[in-house]
């Protein structure tokens, strides 16, 4: 290092890089996060909340309820309040990487959109931090769904630098794919990632933020601002990670060169391991603090996805998490889509048909069923019923598809109320819930909502308008209804369910249109005109009091100008406000003069 008398000046990146490493953790933020936490202090280390033990050894051996053993992972569930797992979706979602340099430049940004490419062991896109870029914020459209509605999320990746590693502390970040925001290492070290959950907002305005960056030319100050100003509020969601592929131990690895995973202990709810006789974990944990973390144990032999080498993490109501991942090249663990976990059938999204037709407004639920092994039959769904329903008025339809496990049931079903049950041609049939072709699927429900009004209906005020007209947007000259959503999977049931979409909006002819601004304006000018009479009423009755007053000579003219506004006097007419503060003074002034005499 070369030392001056004002700052010390790093002689190479690897150096440059250790120094942001030690002022990041220096100057760690601890802002609550909010809706209006910017991101600035959204990325933060979550004080501990819980006391805790320290802890080292065998997972398996742990005895505190924060690890929780599983004798058969294929017939465990999640607990019901557990529905959201972090997964990339082709043609839905989307990763924003932009890369800093250790000036805080962005030099480097990079776009995923499918679930191409690799790296080392690990499948998806990724992008690499290095001391030369050390840092990177991407942006997740669309990184899962939580309780019936599409989550964001952006992470802070940060390279942790180390003499145990390749020259340039190589790491790479997986923006999509199987391995979707795990952390793999060129030859040794790890990454740092902080996770913060934010509601969905639309793509474009990310894809106009990605296109505008300058490389070399945007700093970050500039680009944490702009995402800010665009992104959503933030989001407590209730979750899995499923962390795989502990099996790398040996006794002459480095700290930094064994496979590793570090978690805040606040921010995580439960560990869960196989205590199967054939796959008992083998993982090492050790608690530290106000971390967790996990590494790969002796014994840990088997293929890659066996289960006595993986470690389910759940966690509840986080805005938030944090982790650090380390490896060596393709030995390193990661996040996987399964687990030791099942999880229960989760509550539809809804997503809105952008481009619609005539005066129908159309709209997609999805619907996620989780794989099952049907010959485990305590674990299936006993029932898994969809409610919809809008006010009386409009009417619902769903296009059933002939492969699809739902149905409308026919037999409680209404024009503007359906309930989607498992069976067909709306007959419900829970027994197809029994047969394995129809989980680990999404499927995709298409409703319609219409209203059939016509100008007869305006023009002779019809049952129907009357129902419907509170609905009628004048701005916009739509129909815009509210939706209901409900949902029961047997465990879990919600009576109104928030989605991405929570009103119908249905154009109606131009004719109708067309009637309802004539009626519109024939109102306010009916209005404008009962309000001119009002006034002129007040202002006399307020004028006549006015006179009666000064013929008792309570108050003389002089005293009654001096009570009225500047605008009031003059030669300009006394107007009714003038008229009113007039009145109120000389009411004052009579009541004063009423209590001197009294008081003589």
């Amino acid at each position: 290092m070369i030392t001056s008398a004002e700052t010390v000046v790093p002689e190479t990146r690897y150096d440059a890089a250790v120094a942001l490493s030690e002022e990041l953790e220096k100057n760690k933020e601890y802002a609550t996060a909010t809706s209006g936490t910017t991101f600035r202090s959204a990325f933060r280390s979550a004080g501990t909340t819980r006391a805790v033990e320290d802890y080292s050894g065998k997972i398996i051996d742990y005895t505190g309820d924060l690890v929780q053993k599983l004798d058969d992972p294929s017939t465990s569930l999640a607990p019901g309040n557990i529905n959201f797992s972090p997964k990339f979706v082709e043609g839905k979602s989307k990763s924003y990487a932009f890369l800093v340099n250790p000036d805080g430049m962005i030099t480097k940004k990079s776009l995923a959109v499918n679930n191409g490419s690799g790296i080392v062991a690990y499948s998806g896109n990724f992008i690499t931090l290095d001391n030369n870029t050390p840092e990177a914020y991407v942006y997740l459209s669309n990184v899962g769904i939580s309780n019936g509605h599409t989550v964001d999320a952006i992470a802070k990746v940060s390279i942790i630098p180390t003499k145990d590693s390749d020259p340039l502390n190589t790491r790479y970040f997986l923006t999509s794919g199987r391995d979707y925001l795990s952390v793999a290492s060129k030859a040794g070290g790890g990454a740092s990632v902080s996770l913060t959950f934010l509601e969905h907002k639309d793509q474009a305005a990310f894809d106009d933020l990605y296109n505008s960056v300058q490389l070399s030319q945007t700093i970050k100050e500039s680009l944490l601002q702009s995402l800010d100003e665009i992104k959503g509020n933030i989001e407590a969601v209730s979750g899995i990670l499923n962390v795989y592929d502990l099996d790398d131990y040996s006794t002459a690895k480095s700290k930094d060169k064994r496979k590793s995973i570090t978690f805040d202990r606040d921010e995580i709810s439960n560990l869960y391991v196989s205590n199967e006789a054939a796959q008992q974990s083998t993982a090492l944990m050790e608690i530290a603090g106000d971390q967790i973390t996990l590494t790969s144990g002796p014994q840990a032999k088997g293929s890659t996805l066996d289960n006595n080498k993986r470690v389910t993490v759940t966690f509840e109501d986080q805005t938030q998490l944090n982790y650090t991942i380390t490896g060596t090249g393709s030995s390193g663990p990661a996040f996987h889509p399964d687990g030791l976990l099942l999880l229960e059938v989760p509550p539809f999204s809804v997503e809105d048909v952008t481009t619609t037709t005539g005066q129908d407004d159309q709209f997609v639920i999805h619907q996620t069923v989780p794989t099952r092994n049907v010959t485990k039959r305590t674990t299936l769904p006993k029932e898994i019923t969809l409610g919809v329903q809008v006010p009386e008025g409009v009417k619902l339809t769903l296009k059933e598809n002939t492969t699809s496990l739902f149905t409308a049931d026919k037999s409680v079903s209404t024009d503007n109320q359906l309930t989607i049950v498992t069976g067909k041609n709306g007959v419900k049939n829970p027994d197809l819930l029994k047969q394995q072709t129809y989980y680990n699927k999404i499927y995709d429900l298409p409703i319609t909502a219409s209203h059939d009004l016509t100008l007869a209906d305006i023009e002779n005020n019809t049952e129907k308008w009357q129902k419907l007209q509170q609905y009628y947007d004048k701005d916009e000259e739509v129909l815009k209804v509210p939706i209901t959503y409900t949902f029961n999977n047997s465990v879990h049931s919600s009576d109104n369910l928030q989605t991405d979409k929570s009103f119908a909006v249905m154009n109606v002819s131009d004719d109708i249109k067309e009637k309802l601004r004539n009626l519109n304006n024939t109102e306010q000018l009916n209005g404008a005109k009962q309000a001119v009479e009002e006034a002129k009423t007040a202002d006399g009755k307020m004028t006549g009091i006015e006179k009666e007053i000064t013929n008792r000579h309570v108050i003389s003219k002089t005293n009654g100008i001096k009570v009225l506004p500047e605008a009031g006097q003059g030669s300009q007419p006394t107007t009714l406000f003038g008229s009113l503060f007039a009145g109120l003074g000389a009411l004052l002034f009579f009541r004063k003069r009423k209590e001197e005499k009294l008081s003589k």
